[in-house]
């Protein structure tokens, strides 16, 4: 999904967008995510 994201853009765009993401999100939003990422990641199985 990242690399489809990407495009033709350099990977430092994609970094400053994820960094302006981390500014935007408070300290427990990000926590959520994490550990809502971490959780779909543990159940995820391929087949």
């Amino acid at each position: 999904m990242l690399e489809r994201e990407k495009g033709e853009r350099d990977w430092s765009s994609i970094r400053e967008a994820f960094e302006e993401l981390r500014r935007i999100l408070d300290d427990r939003d990000y926590e959520e995510i994490i550990r809502s990422s971490k959780s779909f990641r543990d159940g995820f199985r391929l087949r």
